[in-house]
């Protein structure tokens, strides 16, 4: 889920989704981009700096196993 920006609409970005479902959120609804940011938040605390990772290459392949 993320909002409508820009980045979110290209090509590059669909490709990084690798076929996973993307859902955006409605336009000018702030209680959403709420969820996504609290997502986020998560997400950061959980994964991404839960440990120490040595490079952003590990991380990266971290996250997608």
């Amino acid at each position: 889920m993320t909002d409508n920006g820009a980045c979110y609409r290209s090509q590059a970005f669909a490709a990084a989704l690798d076929g996973s479902r993307h859902q955006r959120i409605t336009p000018y609804t702030p209680r959403h981009n709420g969820k996504i940011e609290r997502y986020n938040r998560v997400l950061a605390e959980d994964f991404l700096y839960a440990r120490a990772w040595s490079s952003e290459q590990q991380r990266r392949d971290g996250l997608l196993t």
